[in-house]
């Protein structure tokens, strides 16, 4: 019986061994932990047009929703599917892309020229926040498909899959 435990042991462990090996000689490049947590530019994508933001920091959460705070302080929650972090080197890689994402280069807002700020793009440093209790918000901003629409809030509740419900200030 002992002698039967021992043979299976052995062909296990020869198995997974054989696994291991087969695995890195065959050029497996899934990266099993991402750790790459810095980016300095958000991208905000609303049918052709986009905004462009350099930020300092962000947070994502569960569900559908990255919360990021731009150079000069301004704090934004808004929906993952319509937003891209990304960590770019140089304004003409930031031109490329960002007027490869759009049909016409005059639909494209750098918030950074609108602010007078300057995105950082030597940011190389983890930027996310993985404790954030800043959850107040004085302004949403309502979007159809021709108008954009500001309001002050008065409080506002967080749902699972991205919803929300928001209590305007004048009721």
């Amino acid at each position: 019986m002992k002698i039967s435990n021992l043979k299976l042991t052995r062909k296990i462990l020869c198995l997974s061994a054989t696994g291991l090996i087969s695995l890195s000689t065959i050029g497996c490049n899934k990266q099993m932990i991402d750790l790459n947590k810095a980016y300095n530019v958000v991208i905000e994508q609303n049918n052709d047009n986009l905004s462009v933001v350099g930020i300092s920091n962000y947070s994502d959460y569960d569900g559908t929703q990255v919360q990021f705070v731009t150079e000069d302080k301004l704090v934004v929650l808004s929906s993952t599917l319509q937003t891209q972090l990304i960590n770019i080197d140089s304004q003409q890689k930031l031109n490329n892309y960002a007027e490869s994402l759009v049909s016409d280069k005059n639909n494209i807002v750098y918030y950074d020229k609108l602010s007078d700020t300057e995105i950082d793009y030597s940011k190389e440093f983890l930027n996310k926040n993985y404790l954030d209790l800043k959850y107040e918000y004085n302004k949403a901003i309502i979007l159809s498909d021709d108008v954009a629409t500001i309001v002050e809030l008065s409080s506002w509740t967080d749902y699972e899959d991205d919803k929300i419900q928001i209590t305007l200030t004048d009721g």
